[in-house]
Parts: structure tokens; sequence; C-alpha cells
């Protein structure tokens, strides 16, 4: 990641991950086109913490085709910038799938926690991708 990407918390009452998970993506599935979405859940795959961002402005829009910093944001939490392992889901998993989807995670046996990003493209398309560092 060239630059943090910050969130507004949602704040969070499920504490386990298919219930986390499902709430996050019906928020997402409800939110504006651009928005995007993020639990992150600890190695344990406990959920921690979730949020929100809403749709770019023309002006990131502008900066991110630059690769130029984005201005500063509100938020409660961050992923920050630095190298991350990234996989990008082939399907939108329901609940009960989500913890299978995880694999290349679990595997990895990484201590730091993951990032399930969702992105809102348009109305029909939903991108999910997990982040997190070796």
């Amino acid at each position: 990641m060239f630059q943090q990407i910050p969130y507004i918390s949602l704040g969070l009452s499920e504490t386990k991950l298919p219930e986390a998970y499902l709430a996050v993506l019906s928020f997402i599935e409800n939110a504006q086109t651009g928005s995007e979405a993020c639990l992150v859940v600890d190695p344990r795959l406990k959920p921690l913490q979730c949020g929100y961002q809403n749709p770019s402005d023309e002006e990131d829009r502008i900066l991110v085709k630059k690769l130029l910093p984005q201005k500063d944001k509100p938020h409660d939490f961050i992923i920050s910038q630095g190298d991350y392992q990234l996989v990008q889901l082939q399907t939108i998993p329901n609940e009960g799938e989500i913890e299978a989807e995880l694999s290349c995670y679990i595997a990895s046996q990484s201590k730091n926690n993951l990032y399930i990003r969702m992105i809102k493209e348009n109305a029909m398309e939903l991108v999910i991708q997990l982040i997190w560092r070796s």
C-alpha cells in the first residue's frame, strides 16, 4: 500500500466472525457506489473492529491517479501504508463460507491482523480483498 486507508468506526457488537462479516457485508451492500468497509480480525479470527469510508471525491480520484497522497480524512482506524499480502476473492462468500475463504491467511501463519476490505464498485459488483502483513 503506498498510502494509508482510513476508516470511520461502525461499532462492532458481533463477537464471532460469520456474524461480524455478515453485518459488514450487509452495510456495504446498502452503501453508496464507491464506498468501502473493512472488518479487522485477529490471527485467531476474532473480530476486533469494523469501519467504513465514503466514496472518494473528484479531488481524491485525481490524487490517486497521480499517485499523490490523499488529503487527510476523519478516521478511527487505518490500514497503514506498507508491504502486505493481498488476495482478491473471486466470489462473495456468504457468512457460512467466509472462514474457509481465509485459508491463505491461515496458512501464512501470520501473527498480524487480517483486514477484510469490501469495496462497492457499482450497484451490482462488490470486491472483497484479504490484506495482511506476513
